[in-house]
């Protein structure tokens, strides 16, 4: 996947999902995709899913009541893990951002292959192939 491709990807996942990536009064910047492309699957899984918990449930009729769709606050890669940080409904968004988040720690970040956590300078989840290359630079 290019860059323009991969670029493309992120934006098409915000317009699939515009509850989960809904701009707020309290919060007016977007969320950010800040993952590389090999996790792209399962996190597109995880924002679909979301986002028909969102659908399912009843926006509050004043600004000021607590919303319980899902709201995507930030999205990446830390300590070779994936967070997903989110506002809202937690029951079952919760235990779907968990099976995610676990996932991602056997999933190169790279390509999407298996992968392992590994600590080379910095901690990332990598394939035997990216983790070789990663030495080799």
């Amino acid at each position: 996947m290019t860059d323009e491709e991969w670029t493309a990807a992120k934006a098409a996942l915000i317009a699939e999902c515009p509850l989960l990536f809904r701009l707020n009064d309290r919060h007016p910047q977007r969320c950010r995709l800040e993952i590389a492309r090999g996790w792209h699957d399962i996190v597109r899984n995880l924002c679909l899913a979301l986002e028909k918990i969102a659908e399912g449930l009843d926006a509050p009729s004043d600004g000021l009541e607590f919303d319980p769709r899902p709201r995507a606050m930030q999205i990446k890669e830390k300590f070779g893990g994936l967070r997903f940080y989110y506002d809202g409904e937690r029951d079952m968004a919760t235990v779907l951002v968990d099976l995610a988040e676990d996932e991602c720690w056997n999933t190169c970040e790279v390509c999407g292959e298996p992968g392992v956590t590994r600590n080379n300078a910095y901690i990332q989840t990598l394939c035997d192939t990216h983790f070789e290359k990663d030495e080799e630079e």
